[in-house]
């Protein structure tokens, strides 16, 4: 999705979008759930793309 969208125009229009890579299993997602809850609520979280990667 990063490569497909216009990140100069996400981020001037003040979008932050929260990208989860990994094993395409809900439960995976899940385990950082604290950590993305946490990107979801901070005034300090970046506008653009934020890639979450789980491939681990």
């Amino acid at each position: 999705m990063p490569y497909q969208q216009n990140e100069k125009k996400i981020i001037d229009i003040g979008l932050t979008v929260i990208v989860l890579q990994g094993k395409n299993e809900i439960a995976e997602h899940l385990k950082h759930i604290d950590q993305i809850k946490g990107l979801i609520k901070s005034a300090d979280t970046p506008k653009g793309f934020i890639v979450l990667n789980y491939k681990k």
